[in-house]
């Protein structure tokens, strides 16, 4: 959970925040013919929850909800898609959503191994849905993804003084 870089973690985040409505950007190469590939931005439309997650009868806005189990499909948009997939490759939606840009994406899972200077090697598996929020990312031919660290929307770094800051 302490490595921000999604390159050392074959961009399966460690924790995903999802909520409908949120930019999403696309990690992998899902489907070039359709140009959703890696940095492709998509907004969320609904989750598909798994059979075995045993959801409250009601959600509050602003507290968040941990899952028990991971959802077997986001149901995504691609922004400014001038497709529509059949209606056998999506989910049962009501007959006045509109399906220009749907798609399902569904979970990745994937080894990887760091080298911790704690403790030598670390091996581990990870499943999760290859996307990073739109907010705190800048994509342009993967810009940004060597920080080692993620700091979004700060006024100034930690530490600066205030005199020579910028």
């Amino acid at each position: 959970l302490k490595i921000s870089n999604p390159r050392n973690t074959k961009n399966l985040p460690g924790v995903l925040a999802l909520y409908r409505g949120m930019r999403l950007l696309l990690c992998d190469k899902s489907c070039p013919r359709l140009s959703l590939m890696h940095g492709c931005e998509c907004i969320l439309e609904d989750l598909i929850f798994a059979a075995e997650e045993n959801l409250p009868l009601g959600f509050q806005v602003g507290v968040p909800y941990t899952l028990k189990f991971m959802p077997s499909h986001l149901l995504l948009r691609a922004v400014d898609a001038e497709w529509t997939l059949p209606a056998s490759q999506l989910p049962k939606l009501p007959a006045d959503w509109d399906k220009q840009g749907l798609f399902l994406l569904g979970p990745q899972t994937d080894y990887f191994s760091l080298w911790l200077p704690d403790s030598g090697s670390f091996e581990s598996r990870r499943t999760q849905f290859q996307v990073m929020s739109a907010d705190s990312r800048i994509v342009y031919a993967a810009q940004g993804e060597g920080f080692e660290a993620t700091i979004p929307d700060m006024a100034k770094p930690p530490g600066m003084d205030p005199e020579t800051h910028w």
